[in-house]
């Protein structure tokens, strides 16, 4: 979620922005859809675009604040046939949006802050955003516990 664009002023979305600037597999529930690196996400619409921008504004007023980005809302469910989704109903749904917290991290305890800090010195190298594979050394997709806990606590 950009930090460049006000998400929080109503005004009529230019898809271009909003596709370079928002990750995409938000945009797709909400009928913005591009295919990317081999993904293809046409059929993914299940949300009515008119509910996107209150989503959004939630996530970027959490991230300015340095707060963990998350927005807990009720959205309609909009049919689509292609995954066989009826519609007419509603969902409430928490989506959080995975992004570095200046607020959690100030509240952990000093250790862990400055390893934290150490980077690729550090046991937590490219947090929040571990890479999938090969986060650590010798180790094709495994975490360590304290990567695990770290994650989990940031998005309690």
């Amino acid at each position: 979620i950009s930090l460049r664009l006000d998400y929080c002023t109503p005004h009529r979305w230019d898809i271009m922005n909003l596709t370079d600037s928002v990750v995409y597999y938000i945009l797709d529930k909400f009928g913005l859809s591009k295919s990317t690196m081999g993904v293809y996400l046409t059929h993914n619409y299940v949300f009515k675009f008119e509910q996107l921008q209150p989503l959004l504004c939630d996530l970027q007023t959490h991230r300015r604040a340095g707060r963990p980005a998350v927005s807990l809302r009720k959205y309609q469910v909009q049919k689509n046939a292609w995954w066989g989704i009826e519609g007419g109903w509603e969902v409430e749904l928490l989506i959080y949006y995975m992004d570095k917290s200046q607020v959690f991290e100030e509240q952990l305890p000093a250790d862990t802050q400055k390893e934290i800090r150490r980077g690729k010195q550090g046991k937590f190298e490219n947090f929040p955003h571990f890479k999938l594979m090969f986060q650590n050394s010798g180790k094709l997709t495994a975490f360590t516990n304290e990567q695990v806990n770290l994650l989990s606590a940031l998005v309690e």
